[in-house]
């Protein structure tokens, strides 16, 4: 029982950095309608970054923290401003190209500045110690993962609530003509809202390469998280927050249990098994808003 325990918790820990970087890219499909799909190389590339300032020029953890968020917001409003915003009134399909387009130049600088070898920066709060709770373990770093993306989740919750930014993206998140017949600057609101979609994607490639190392080629963990987010809803972050964690569970389980059993890798698979089974008797997710057009 309390192996099973310890199972639950470690793909919780890793579901909620999966849902971390899900609110990005739901953030950015609320407010324009965009589909990231450059998610996983900048969640890579803060990683790197992470790497390069804390042991690359060793500047040390917290200031390698620092970096990273500043890095992710100007990259973010940067993306938006340079390479979107002359795509308005272009069909959508030019923005979502465009963004694979990023993916790819992306992942090449990535190849390019580090090479193909995998990376391992410092840990996190290295003197913080496994607590165990309830006759289990939890290693330091799952600990972190969990307290990091509550954190950061409750700053955006209480940022949307009670900061006249927050409201502003919320009014161009539910209907950007309606915000600007309020007076809303809608482009400078988009532009923040990939300035902090850059910095939950990052973050969260910051504590999960913290466990498995740093290689461009884990760009598949943006994937995992486009997952989660057409299972939990497009439109939906509460959806994310709780399909994250589930989509952890369910992998660490399969690769626990059902592994063995079959000789392969199923963590890779279900996940995907999962959202081929939920999109067909669900379109819009488990929680998304379910559409209805009258022909």
């Amino acid at each position: 029982m309390e192996q099973l325990l310890g199972l639950l918790v470690l793909g919780m820990a890793t579901g909620f950095v999966y849902g971390l970087i899900a609110i990005g890219f739901v953030m950015i499909y609320k407010s324009s309608g965009i589909l990231n799909l450059a998610t996983g190389e900048l969640t890579i590339l803060g990683a790197y970054v992470f790497y390069g300032v804390a042991s690359q020029l060793g500047f040390g953890i917290y200031w390698a923290l620092v970096c990273v968020l500043v890095c992710a917001l100007l990259l973010g409003v940067l993306i938006e401003r340079v390479l979107l915003r002359p795509l308005a009134g272009q069909p959508i399909l030019a923005t979502i190209i465009m963004t694979l387009a990023l993916g790819g130049l992306l992942r090449g600088i990535m190849a390019l500045a580090w090479g193909n070898q995998t990376m391992y920066a410092p840990e996190i709060l290295p003197g913080l110690r496994s607590a165990t709770i309830a006759g289990f373990g939890i290693s330091s770093i799952h600990l972190i993962f969990i307290i990091a993306s509550l954190i950061l989740v409750a700053l955006l919750a209480n940022f949307y609530r009670y900061t006249t930014l927050g409201l502003s993206m919320r009014a161009v998140s539910e209907d950007i003509i309606v915000a600007r017949s309020l007076g809303i600057k809608t482009n400078n609101v988009l532009a923040l809202v990939w300035g902090i979609a850059g910095v939950v994607s990052m973050v969260g490639g910051v504590l999960l390469t913290n466990v498995m190392g740093i290689h461009y080629t884990l760009v598949d963990l943006g994937f995992k998280s486009m997952a989660v987010v057409l299972v939990g809803g497009l439109e939906s972050l509460p959806g994310v927050l709780i399909m994250g964690p589930a989509m952890g569970i369910i992998e660490v389980l399969g690769t626990r249990y059902i592994n063995p059993l079959v000789g392969g890798e199923v963590e890779v698979v279900l996940p995907w098994v999962i959202l081929m089974g939920v999109l067909f008797f669900r379109p819009y997710g488990l929680f998304g808003w379910e559409r209805i057009e009258r022909v």
